[in-house]
Formats: C-alpha cells, sequence, structure tokens
C-alpha cells in the first residue's frame, strides 16, 4: 500500500511552502542549488552542517536541547545515505512508514470484536484511514505533520499501556510514554500546548503507582520539551504568528480595525496594514514586519494573553473566526505540488493515491453544528467509558480534547494563514473518535448477535447444547428410548454400561 501511495512513478511527495528550512539546518542538511518553493518536490538534498548546528548535533540527539524530532529519523538516514553523498528522501520515508506502521499495528491490536466478520470490517476501515495516501505521502516530505503523525500515534500507543494497570505501571513503559511526548512536543510548535495534557497523565500515573519521583522528574522534562523548546525554537517564527494573529487575523474582516486596535491597546495607525499577512515584499507595507518600528509599536506591547483577552471580550468576533476555521476542516492535502519537476507535470500539480477516506471526510459538513455534536459524542463515549471503568477510557478522553484543543489555534494563534495545514492533528484526532465510536457499534451489535445465537441454542429443539439440557440428555429420554431397542438377552447389553 505504502509503494503503491509514494513509489510507483511518478513517485509522490510534497512541495516546500518554506517550512523545510526549519527542520532541515539542525538535522544537517541543505537545498540543492536548483530548488524552488512551491513549485516541485524534491528527492535529494545536500548534506551540510553548519559550525553551530554541528556544535549542538549531539546534545539534540540526547534530549539535552530541544529540538526538531525530524533529528532522529534523520540521523539514522543520514547514515545510510552517505556512501552516495546526497540526503535521499526515500529512505526518510521508508523509516517513518516502518516506525508509524509498527505502532498502528499494536495500536490496533487492543481493538478486539468477538464477531470475526465485524472484527475484518472494523480493521479493514482502520487502515482505509489512518493509512489513506495522504498520510503516506507525507511521510515522503520534511513537513512537520509526518513526524506529527507518527509521533502522535506513539504517544497514543505508549499512554494506553501506561494506562493499562496504572496501580503497577512499569518504568520503561513511562519513560517510553515521556520520550514520545518530547517527540510529539519536538515535530511542531503548536504542540507546545499539548505539555499540561502530557504532564498531568504521568503525574496521575506516578501518584496512582507510588512512583512519584521518576514522574516528577519525567514532569520535568516534559516542560523542558514543551515550554523550553517553544521558546528556544520559536525565535523570527513567533514574531510572525504574532503579527498574523492581528494583521491577517483580528484586523483581517473587521468592521472597524482602528477601534480593534485600540481595545488591544495598540496604535490605531497601524491599521493601514489591516488584511496582510507577514510574507509579503516590504513595499506593501507601512509599517514592515520584523523592523524596528514594529518591535517598538507592536511586539513589545501585543502578547498572547491580550489576544485571548480580544476574542473573549467579543464572543461573537470568536464565533465568526471559529466557522472560518470549520470551513478549512476535515482536509489533510497540501496541494502545492507532489511531483519533481523530471515527470513534467506543470508546477503546483498535486494529486494523492489511495485517498478514499480523505475524500469521504472532505464532504463531512463543514461547520460548527456538526464539529461540536461530534465531539460532544466522542467525549460522551469517553465519559461511558469511565463510568464502565474501562482502563482505556483516560487515554481516549485525552486523545479527543488534545484534538479539540488544536481547532481554535489555527486562526487565534496565526490568523487565517495556512489554517487547513495547522488542523492537521485536529483531523487525525477526528478520525480516531470515530474509529473508537464505530468499534463501540461493532462490539455492541456483536454481543446483541452472541445472545441472540445464545437464546436460540436455549429452545428445546437444541437440547444438547445447553450444558441443563446436556444432564437430560445424558440420562433421560433419549438415551432410554435407545437402550430399549436393545435385546437385553443379546451380548448388546454392554451398552448399558457406557
Amino acid at each position: 500500500m505504502f509503494i503503491y501511495a509514494v513509489f510507483i512513478p511518478p513517485v509522490h511527495s510534497v512541495a516546500d511552502q518554506g517550512d523545510f528550512e526549519r527542520v532541515m539546518r539542525p538535522c544537517g542538511l541543505d537545498f540543492p542549488s536548483d530548488y524552488f518553493f512551491y513549485d516541485y518536490a524534491v528527492r535529494f538534498f545536500n548534506m551540510k552542517f553548519t559550525s553551530v548546528d554541528l556544535l549542538l548535533y549531539v546534545p539534540r540527539l540526547l534530549f539535552l536541547v530541544p529540538t526538531t524530532t525530524f533529528i532522529f529519523p534523520t540521523a539514522t538516514a543520514r547514515l545510510i545515505c552517505l556512501p552516495f553523498g546526497a540526503f535521499d528522501m526515500r529512505i526518510l520515508a521508508v523509516m517513518m512508514f516502518l516506525w508509524y506502521a509498527t505502532v498502528c499495528f499494536f495500536i490496533q491490536r487492543k481493538f478486539k470484536i468477538e464477531n470475526k466478520f465485524l472484527h475484518y470490517i472494523f480493521l479493514l476501515f482502520f487502515i482505509v484511514v489512518f493509512f489513506n495516501g495522504v498520510n503516506l505521502t507525507i511521510l515522503n516530505s520534511l513537513y512537520g505533520q509526518s513526524v506529527m503523525l507518527v509521533s502522535f500515534a506513539t504517544v497514543v500507543l505508549f499512554g494506553l499501556y501506561m494506562f493499562e494497570n496504572v496501580h503497577d505501571a512499569k518504568n520503561s513503559v513511562i519513560i517510553f510514554f515521556t520520550v514520545s511526548s518530547c517527540l510529539l512536543l519536538g515535530s511542531k510548535l503548536q504542540c507546545a500546548v499539548f505539555t499540561p495534557f502530557l504532564i498531568i497523565a504521568v503525574l496521575y500515573v506516578g501518584f496512582k503507582s507510588n512512583k512519584r519521583n521518576l514522574c516528577i522528574v519525567c514532569s520535568i522534562v516534559l516542560v523542558w520539551h514543551g515550554v523550553g523548546g517553544y521558546v528556544i525554537n520559536g525565535g523570527q517564527l513567533n514574531l510572525d504568528t504574532q503579527y498574523n494573529s492581528v494583521f491577517y487575523g483580528i484586523l483581517k474582516d473587521s468592521p472597524n480595525p482602528k477601534q480593534d486596535l485600540i481595545d488591544m491597546g495598540l496604535d490605531e495607525d497601524m491599521a493601514a496594514d489591516s488584511g496582510k499577512h507577514a510574507y509579503l515584499d516590504k513595499s506593501e507595507y507601512k509599517y514592515p514586519p520584523r523592523s524596528d518600528i514594529m518591535n517598538e509599536k507592536f511586539h513589545s506591547k501585543m502578547s498572547n494573553g491580550k489576544l485571548i483577552k480580544f476574542y473573549i471580550t467579543h464572543p461573537l468576533r470568536l464565533v465568526s473566526v471559529m466557522e472560518t476555521t470549520a470551513q478549512n476542516a476535515f482536509t489533510n492535502k497540501i496541494n502545492l505540488g507532489t511531483f519533481e519537476k523530471k515527470y513534467g507535470y506543470a508546477p503546483n500539480t498535486s494529486s494523492y493515491r489511495f485517498d478514499l477516506w480523505e475524500n469521504i471526510r472532505e464532504h463531512l459538513p463543514k461547520t460548527l453544528f456538526f464539529i461540536i455534536p461530534s465531539y460532544a459524542v466522542f467525549l460522551l463515549i469517553g465519559i461511558v467509558m469511565l463510568k464502565k471503568k474501562n482502563r482505556y477510557a483516560v487515554p481516549f478522553i485525552f486523545v479527543i480534547l488534545m484534538g479539540l484543543i488544536q481547532f481554535p489555534m489555527p486562526y487565534i494563534g496565526n490568523g487565517a494563514a495556512d489554517i487547513s495545514k495547522q488542523l492537521f492533528l485536529f483531523n487525525i484526532s477526528f478520525d480516531f473518535g470515530l474509529t473508537v465510536l464505530i468499534y463501540m457499534l461493532f462490539k455492541t451489535v456483536s454481543k446483541k448477535y452472541r445472545k441472540k445465537f445464545q437464546k436460540i441454542v436455549d429452545k428445546p429443539y437444541f437440547p444438547c447444547y445447553n450444558n441443563k439440557a446436556v444432564k437430560k440428555c445424558g440420562s433421560g429420554s433419549v438415551v432410554e428410548r435407545h437402550l430399549a431397542k436393545v435385546n437385553v438377552a443379546s451380548s448388546n447389553l454392554v451398552f448399558r454400561s457406557i
């Protein structure tokens, strides 16, 4: 399936939107000489470290310095590619797929349905959803969605293991959960919001299993990689997203941009740049991003707290931007070009194989009136699981909440820029919630079918399938009638002793 979706010519990958550079430098990779953004996918990259990144390479590999999660699989891929003199993206793609497939294999083993037919139907659904061509193609790229997908699945797996026996959780499982959580936090900066969820999970297990010291150490590591990683690796990107959140977000469709700036304690004259994102030519702005005057008039006065306060005090605006976000949900396709230049396609030509589930999900209602009830159902399932003391209830609820918190982040945190891309994990959490919902339905049908069959078996015309009836059958009328036909004077009398 992976080979068909990615490697059968023309090879499928994803063209860069400008995101690759942030993960390439720490990994010791560089662009080829004829590289162009947005046009075509690229298979080979130069392997070259800057002096700073080479100095930090080992500390990053040892988890001492927060960095991109790509550094770990690319380290192995670099070793394999050394004889060829260039980094081959296909090597990384195979490694990422093997990691992802292994994790998903162990996750699906947690789903057990007694009815074999329903069980196989469910497994088919699981494969179609989580191994769709978009997910597989993204693995053949340097987009953060690749490591986000794989590390998120790894967190889910070790979360299930950790909560299976929460009162006697193994040290190794807690450590693996922490490591996989650090990988998730390092996959993309937006994953920093998961830090509280992951810390709560570790501390909860630590206090339940009387392993407080280990879990406190693990929590400190998570804070370092979550909060510390966001501060260390955010850099200029944090300034750009802050700019977009206001000028390409709050002010973009505002009926009164000047008043909005006043409400946030900012200079109303900056309303001249309303509706502009941070990546235009400098001549397009009155107050160019990343300039000294913007640092003085905007960045020094703006904060995430003010951003949140604005939306809290303007609830109708919040509902409006959430509707805009909903319109961009349920698609993980990155249509920037999925082919290499040598195949002769026009720039930005995009196509995905085995994308049945993506096409189905894209046709779901993209509105809050569908999304809110859907996640309410998912959370209700988690609550029911809690009441039934299902050991997987807590990790399931955590997965749903972690996905749900991703929904408001794209627009609030980055304006109208790349909303669909930033909803990647929200869509994956929706897939997971829907998968569990279908699993619960199949399991319920399987139990009812078994009970119905048992009632049929218990009826008088199936006496020998019933335990009580078997007793009667052994000493009742059936045997007696058989023996009555036997001539007691004959040698057949031996049958009475059987």
